[in-house]
């Protein structure tokens, strides 16, 4: 063979085991580039903007609540930003009914996004704040995906005077051309009523409830009982109602007619309409439950107690008082009071389930059955 040819064939061989070698080259890269993009969404933060970071733009909006004013004289009401479990990344002060914001750089990715939201003075308010409602919607250029909307209540941690909320997501940031997203927030804050104080014109009103409940069984009911009210307030304008809630424990007695009674006194301040058609209507519906001493897996008691009688007096606003009434919408479950013509701004009721205990303890309030 001759030296031309043996050179032609070495090169037809070599030129082949190149280019599988190129492509090979190639493609342990891209599989390279893959796993670094993989890794890049992973990550948590970063001190500065680069191919595996985005920038977040949190907008925060709280609604106006009542009159209660965020942030000024001693209130602090803030709210902290905690990205995957660690140490607060941020804190926003809140303004009522203003965008405040801050400017996150994360990774691209899954994250997992706390907000801990703090009211200084929500507790001790006139209208105590105990729920919060939270919208988060996340959004990139024009897409838009609402991540949580949920009303929450408020944590059993929150202090005398703080109102305190937690809310947790999940939001995935995926990678793309566009690194700017923006989380926007709105907080709406409301009373045990679901009213953020945007429903009025109303004035406060005063209700107060005392209830004579004699145990009639043959067992004596064990100690404590438990004793729920709900108080109702039907607006005759709007038909809107507010429902109020209360709840205590107490220790029967036996008092010197040898009967077992609980004798419970609740009070509730109450919002009450206010302008040209200032009616309304009041429900009072009453639960008592208690085990038996005898057998503590055995429960005795009313869900809705059916009174005997019920009475109501006016005070009003000059401090007089007016004379007792029986309350004629009396039914086996709740105590209706008739406000519709007459205003009544301080209401007393006292209820009794027995003929009985009516007869031995009325006189005490001058009431004449």
């Amino acid at each position: 063979m001759k030296k031309e040819q043996i050179i032609k064939l070495m090169l037809f061989l070599i030129i082949p085991f190149l280019a599988i070698s190129c492509d090979g080259n190639d493609l342990m890269e891209s599989e390279e580039t893959s796993l670094m993009q993989g890794d890049a969404q992973q990550g948590l933060l970063s001190d500065g903007a680069s191919d595996n970071t985005c920038m977040v733009n949190l907008n925060l909006f709280t609604k106006p609540y009542f009159d209660y004013q965020y942030n000024t004289g001693d209130n602090v009401d803030e709210c902290y930003v905690y990205i995957d479990g660690q140490k607060p990344f941020e804190y926003i002060s809140l303004k009522g009914n203003e965008n405040v914001g801050c400017n996150l750089p994360i990774s691209f990715g899954k994250h997992r996004i706390k907000l801990n939201i703090e009211i200084d003075n929500g507790k001790s308010y006139t209208y105590p704040i105990e729920l919060c409602n939270a919208l988060v919607t996340l959004k990139n250029g024009e897409a838009s995906t609402v991540l949580y909307d949920r009303i929450i209540l408020k944590r059993g941690d929150s202090s005398v005077t703080n109102s305190a909320f937690t809310v947790e997501f999940d939001v995935y940031f995926p990678y793309t051309e566009k690194r700017d997203y923006t989380l926007d927030i709105t907080l709406g804050f409301y009373d045990e009523t679901y009213d953020d104080g945007s429903s009025g014109p109303y004035v406060n009103g005063n209700v107060s409830v005392n209830t004579y409940y004699q145990w009639r069984s043959i067992f004596e009911p064990a100690k404590p009982t438990d004793i729920d009210f709900v108080l109702g307030i039907v607006y005759n304008s709007t038909q809107k109602e507010y429902c109020y809630k209360g709840y205590c424990e107490q220790e029967f007695s036996i008092d010197r007619n040898g009967m077992a009674v609980n004798n419970v006194s609740w009070h509730k301040m109450v919002r009450l309409p206010n302008g040209d058609d200032i009616g309304y209507k009041l429900y009072l519906i009453t639960g008592i439950w208690a085990k038996l001493q005898s057998n503590i897996d055995t429960m005795i008691g009313e869900t809705e107690v059916s009174w005997y009688s019920a009475y109501y007096r006016v005070e009003w606003d000059d401090g007089e008082s007016s004379e007792w009434y029986p309350i004629d919408e009396l039914d086996e479950s709740s105590v209706g009071i008739d406000a519709t013509i007459d205003y009544y701004p301080n209401i007393e009721i006292v209820c009794f389930n027995t003929k009985e205990i009516q007869d031995a303890y009325a006189s005490q309030w001058g009431i004449v059955p």
